[in-house]
């Protein structure tokens, strides 16, 4: 392992200095740089950056070497440089500077084939959108993981040495490909589970304008912004983390689907109005409470064709029931007539006073569920 580490080049490049405190562990940081294949001007980069103590993580992440040019890649594939070079981007990778100058490991050619694969049955424009947003969802996993990952103590620079944070990278990340694994899985179940639901949703005859009829519902912890105020950033968490436990258990309940959490408020789609009134009312029912806090939800509902894209959804219905929200009474479940008129139990929702709502003319017939 050692017969090409020679500690002179080290010192020469100020990546190593006998007499200083912490020597021998950079020593021995360097010899774990040098086993993973790691070279020299990568140490030089990542020790400028204060990075050296990722930089094997990093190999392994993205093994080398970067062998492969744009041109390279679209031989390998079997189409064009240009082509090559707008999924590069979809992907959001760093500009390459030229067709012609390696900037690309095997396993990136592979994704590339991979997004020329898509095109092939999608066609390019549609491909493209997919890649970009497949791309930024990978983002928010991975933010979330490392974010999760910084938590943990032992991962942390500020209170391990470069070598123990080293060591730790190394070791978690050699069990990476079990998140390939875990990646597929999910994947593939999400696609049958994505399609059932518009098959239930009753679609089809909006579908080839990227339609799809859904019951929206958005819906939030009232007084929520005021108790940030007041509380302990713990307590919060805690808090956020309780009421993101409750919707997501509920949505499971009424084979609907959680778009997203945007701050305290989560947004909500079912194939009916009906399994969606379900969710509301139970979500609304009760209060989400952790440590002697107590905070009720409030909810807005609509129903009708959105535009579904990139795994959200806009139009007017996804507009009107998050205005609804903002104006709903903690643990009251507001709901549009259109929502209403489509639910069997139509007899369980109050008719309240018709309505001005910030950004719509007209005003809106709105129902209390109960």
């Amino acid at each position: 392992m050692h017969e090409r580490f020679d500690l002179d080049v080290f010192v020469e490049l100020d990546l190593y200095d006998p007499n200083a405190e912490h020597a021998a562990e950079r020593e021995e940081l360097l010899k774990l740089l040098v086993a993973e294949g790691c070279t020299v001007d990568e140490m030089v980069e990542a020790d400028r950056r204060g990075r050296l103590f990722a930089l094997a993580g990093d190999r392994l992440l993205v093994p080398g070497p970067v062998a492969l040019s744009l041109a390279q890649i679209a031989e390998r594939v079997g189409i064009r440089t240009a082509a090559v070079a707008t999924y590069w981007r979809a992907l959001g990778w760093e500009e390459p500077p030229g067709p012609d100058i390696p900037v690309a490991t095997a396993k990136d050619a592979e994704a590339i084939e991979a997004a020329a694969y898509i095109a092939s049955f999608l066609g390019e424009e549609k491909a493209i959108a997919f890649v970009q947003s497949a791309a930024r969802a990978m983002e928010s996993v991975a933010e979330a993981l490392s974010a999760a990952v910084r938590s943990i103590p032992t991962a942390s620079v500020a209170t391990s040495s470069e070598l123990d944070t080293a060591r730790f990278y190394v070791k978690r990340i050699r069990g990476f490909d079990r998140f390939a694994r875990l990646f597929d899985n999910l994947f593939r179940r999400s696609i049958v589970t994505v399609r059932q639901h518009f098959e239930e949703s009753q679609s089809y005859d909006i579908s080839a304008q990227g339609m799809m009829r859904v019951a929206v519902g958005f819906f939030d912890m009232s007084g929520f912004t005021a108790l940030s105020q007041t509380l302990e950033v713990d307590v919060l968490t805690r808090l956020l983390s309780r009421f993101e436990g409750v919707v997501e258990t509920n949505v499971r309940a009424i084979r609907g689907r959680l778009v997203k959490f945007i701050g305290d408020e989560a947004m909500v789609v079912a194939p009916t109005p009906d399994a969606l009134a379900t969710f509301a009312l139970a979500l609304v029912g009760r209060p989400i409470e952790s440590e002697g806090v107590s905070v009720r939800v409030r909810g807005g509902l609509d129903y009708g064709g959105v535009l579904a894209r990139d795994g959200d959804y806009f139009g007017k219905p996804v507009n009107l029931a998050a205005r609804l929200v903002s104006v709903a009474a903690p643990g009251q479940a507001l709901a549009t007539e259109a929502f209403i008129d489509s639910i069997q139990r139509r007899d369980d929702a109050e008719r309240l006073p018709p309505r001005p709502v910030r950004g719509f003319d007209e005003l809106i017939e709105i129902y209390r569920l109960r």
